[in-house]
C-alpha cells in the first residue's frame, strides 16, 4: 500500500511540454506543464507532443480545461499502472507494508517507467484514432510504423534490431522491482575450508 502523497509526488514528476507552435490552440496550465524532475513526456517519444494528442482525442475542439484534465488523468493512470506492475504484482509485495516512504525518497527510479507508459498510451491513441488534421497527423506515419515504434523490430534470428517502447518500459519496470525488492544476497554455509 502507499499513500495519496506518494501518488501525488509521482504524478508531478514529469510534465507535458508546451506547444511548439506559438499560434497553437493548445494552452496548458501550470499544473499540467510542470514536473519536479524537469522532464517532459516528449523526452520518452517525440510524438507525445500536446498538439498530436489534441489532434487525436475523440472530442473535436475539446475545451482547454477538459484537455488539461485529460492530460492529468493520463499521467495519473500511468502512475497507478506502473505501481501496480512494479510493486503489487510481485510475489515479494506485502499488502500490509506501507511503501510510501520508499516511493517518496526514491521517486526518480519511477520516471522512466511512467514516461514510457504514457508514450505507449499516446501511440495507442494515435493508432486507434479516426481523426485526422490538416497536416496529416504524425507526419503520415502509417499504422505499421507506429506498431514498430511500440513493439520494435526483430531480425530473422529473433533478435531486436530496434527496441520499441514496450521493451524499454519492461526494462524500466524491472529495474524498479529490483531496486525495491532485491536486497543483498544472503550467503549461508561454513566459514572456511574443511
Amino acid at each position: 500500500m502507499y499513500s495519496q502523497e506518494a501518488l501525488t509526488i509521482l504524478e508531478n514528476r514529469i510534465g507535458w511540454d508546451q506547444p511548439l507552435d506559438a499560434n497553437s490552440d493548445v494552452v496548458l496550465n501550470e499544473t499540467t506543464s510542470t514536473g519536479a524532475s524537469a522532464r517532459e513526456f516528449t523526452n520518452f517519444h517525440q510524438l507525445c507532443s500536446v498538439e498530436n494528442i489534441y489532434a487525436a482525442v475523440a472530442a473535436v475542439d475539446m475545451d482547454m480545461a477538459e484537455f488539461n484534465a485529460y492530460l492529468i488523468s493520463v499521467r495519473s493512470q500511468a502512475v497507478v499502472a506502473v505501481l501496480n506492475e512494479a510493486l503489487e504484482k510481485r510475489v515479494e509485495y506485502e499488502y500490509d507494508n506501507d511503501y510510501s516512504d520508499l516511493i517518496i525518497t526514491r521517486a526518480p527510479i519511477f520516471d522512466d517507467a511512467i514516461g514510457y507508459t504514457v508514450a505507449i498510451r499516446m501511440l495507442e491513441l494515435f493508432v486507434s484514432s479516426n481523426r485526422r488534421n490538416l497536416t496529416e497527423r504524425n507526419s503520415s506515419l502509417s499504422y505499421q510504423n507506429l506498431k514498430v515504434e511500440l513493439e520494435g523490430a526483430k531480425n530473422d534470428a529473433g533478435f531486436y534490431v530496434a527496441k520499441g517502447i514496450l521493451v524499454k518500459r519492461y526494462y524500466s519496470i524491472r529495474s524498479i522491482s529490483r531496486a525495491v525488492f532485491i536486497g543483498p544476497t544472503a550467503i549461508t554455509g561454513s566459514t572456511g575450508w574443511v
